[in-house]
């Protein structure tokens, strides 16, 4: 679900000709009011974090440090996330690190923030993941697919930042199907990207595989479950 939904971010107050005031490191998940029970589900079960609401828009955000060094960094450590979010998460724990042991304080240590302030904003690109589960796909659905349908079809589709082409791929070698469309970012809109997009809507690979797969078993847990 981080893979799809969740951020790592570090934040610098009053950033100016390589100085600050005050450091905030924080691991986030951002949604859709509707699935606000998703984050009450994932901030009772971490132990930790708070949410926030604005509008029709959900956030659930961890940002102490005791958090942060005993439980986000553990589980990441643990369970590696296999989009490009991978490397974001390298960077941030880098600077948790430098948190834990106070070398943040340092004039080598605040240096250091500063460097991975600006590299944890890089568009890192996706690595090899090999093989992935059915309870990785699980929450990466919850996060990313849709369930939809359009000309008489019903379709099962991912949609994401072109960087994401690789775990695209080892999502088709999971299934042994689906298509692939890399679409040009719209020069209309200014901070378009290119996307990459994966689709299934053969009725005979829905119907014998896809609807097992999410019917039998538990594997939703957000409104893609409905």
């Amino acid at each position: 679900f981080v893979d799809a939904e969740g951020n790592f971010n570090i934040s610098l107050r009053n950033y100016k000709d390589n100085n600050y005031n005050s450091l905030i490191l924080t691991f986030q998940i951002g949604l859709h009011i509707d699935d606000l029970e998703v984050l009450k589900f994932i901030q009772k079960n971490l132990g930790c974090g708070k949410i926030s609401i604005s509008k029709n828009k959900c956030n659930f955000f961890v940002n102490d440090q005791a958090s942060l060094i005993n439980i986000i960094i553990p589980v990441f450590n643990s369970y590696k996330l296999k989009s490009s979010k991978y490397f974001q998460f390298l960077v941030f724990e880098k600077a948790v690190n430098l948190i834990k042991s106070g070398a943040h304080r340092t004039t080598a240590g605040r240096n250091e923030i500063i460097k991975l302030y600006h590299e944890i904003k890089k568009p890192f690109i996706s690595r090899d993941v090999g093989k992935i589960d059915k309870y990785w796909l699980g929450g990466f659905v919850d996060g990313d697919a849709t369930f939809s349908a359009g000309h008489n079809r019903p379709r099962f589709k991912f949609e994401n930042h072109v960087k994401e082409l690789n775990l695209f791929k080892a999502i088709i070698d999971y299934f042994g199907a689906g298509n692939i469309n890399i679409a040009a970012s719209r020069q209309n809109h200014k901070n378009s990207n290119e996307m990459v997009t994966l689709e299934f809507n053969d009725i005979h690979f829905l119907k014998n595989l896809i609807l097992p797969l999410f019917t039998n078993q538990k594997l939703l847990n957000s409104k893609k479950e409905k």
